[in-house]
């Protein structure tokens, strides 16, 4: 998708469809704007609140198609009317970061975020853990900014989730992808090369013919 004049984003970072809000911008403005699509995207840049997902009354998904842009087709909510939740300094900070980015027309970042989201959306998918967009933004963070940091948290995970997979399996969604994340696959096996245990757990992973 073309984002901006400068600016081409991949679909699987989008969510094409009315679910996500700022009901202080869809009450002042009264559209729905272009930033809600992002998918890594969970706050308001402007208000700082986090965006509201689904309808606050009934839980819902809001269908893209219902009447009024503002009320919920199913148990005819006025979103607008959202309870406000103020962010914390932290999720402010990644979120706001990764606007800037967006928008920098910054050589390259699009592409680098969209392989390292793509590879930690996959690892949590593959040991069937809900994935949680705010962490998972915050860990593409530290991967830009400090990847030994980012190394060392994503080493904590590994072993986290041993009962779940061997660190080898783990890492596919890196390993597939050798030529972005080299560096941090080889710390990664060097760190578990004696790891022989089997997992108690064990994720149902399908492999390739390359895996």
């Amino acid at each position: 998708f073309f984002w901006n004049d400068h600016q081409i984003i991949q679909p699987k970072l989008l969510t094409i469809g009315l679910n996500k809000f700022c009901p202080i911008c869809l009450d002042k403005n009264g559209y729905w704007k272009k930033n809600w699509l992002l998918t890594p995207l969970l706050i308001c840049p402007d208000h700082q609140v986090n965006l509201i997902s689904n309808c606050p009354e009934c839980l819902n998904p809001l269908q893209t198609n219902r009447r009024s842009l503002f009320e919920c087709s199913n148990c005819n909510f006025d979103i607008r009317k959202s309870q406000i939740e103020l962010s914390n300094p932290d999720k402010i900070n990644t979120n706001s970061w990764f606007i800037e980015k967006l928008n920098s027309a910054e050589e390259n970042f699009v592409e680098i975020f969209f392989d390292i989201w793509i590879a930690l959306i996959e690892y949590f998918s593959n040991l069937e853990i809900t994935a949680n967009y705010s962490y998972i933004l915050k860990l593409c963070y530290e991967y830009f900014y400090n990847e030994e940091r980012f190394t060392s948290i994503f080493m904590k995970e590994i072993e986290n989730n041993l009962d779940y997979a061997h660190p080898q399996i783990q890492i596919l969604p890196f390993s597939r992808n050798k030529s972005r994340f080299r560096n941090i696959v080889n710390k990664f096996k060097s760190n578990f090369s004696n790891y022989k245990n089997k997992s108690s757990q064990p994720s149902k992973i399908n492999f390739n013919k390359n895996d």
